[in-house]
């Protein structure tokens, strides 16, 4: 009875989910999770920009699930990097305005496949805010371009994105949504 009652409330949620992801900003497929235990660690990565003003990955590590995954204060608005990371917050670049300081906006995207090969001196889309970007991965894999290098995301990941200048390539043949939580510094 309880096992009933347990599976019923299970796919009340999901569907909860889907129903509040098509509200917040169209419909997204997650995958089935009702019979997957979360791994108990995370993938982190955490860019910033170096010295040069080029930015970078400053850390690429795994941590225990539950474990803070950034964290800033007044003296610090992109929290604290390594020695070579800079705290200088860099002008915006791209499309979209920054929002006002200490806002915040949550929203889902998706990046859909490259139509062409990779190619970084005529790939498109470079942007950059006066922010910091929480980006958690429901699926796929994805590139992440910067500056100085890429780095792969898989479904899982969290990328803490701080006021680095970037774009996407999906190399897949697949859409790549993801959740974010952007904070303006």
């Amino acid at each position: 009875m309880f096992e009933r009652k347990d599976k019923s409330r299970r796919a009340m949620l999901q569907k909860s989910l889907l129903g509040g992801a098509a509200l917040a900003g169209g419909a997204v497929a997650f995958a089935d999770f009702s019979a997957e235990v979360p791994s108990a660690t995370v993938r982190r990565v955490i860019t910033g920009n170096n010295a040069q003003g080029k930015s970078t990955v400053i850390k690429d590590e795994t941590v225990k699930r539950g474990a803070e995954m950034w964290h800033t204060d007044s003296k610090e608005p992109l929290g604290s990097g390594l020695p070579e990371d800079t705290h200088t917050l860099l002008p915006t670049v791209g499309p979209q305005p920054d929002q006002p300081a200490g806002a915040t906006r949550g929203y889902f995207f998706t990046i859909q496949p490259a139509k062409g090969p990779f190619d970084r001196a005529t790939i498109k889309g470079w942007e950059r805010g006066a922010s910091i970007v929480y980006i958690m991965f429901l699926n796929g894999e994805i590139t992440y371009v910067l500056d100085d290098g890429e780095v792969k995301m898989r479904a899982g990941d969290v990328l803490v994105q701080r006021n680095a200048l970037h774009t996407w390539y999906n190399h897949t043949e697949t859409p790549v949504t993801a959740f974010a939580v952007k904070i303006s510094v």
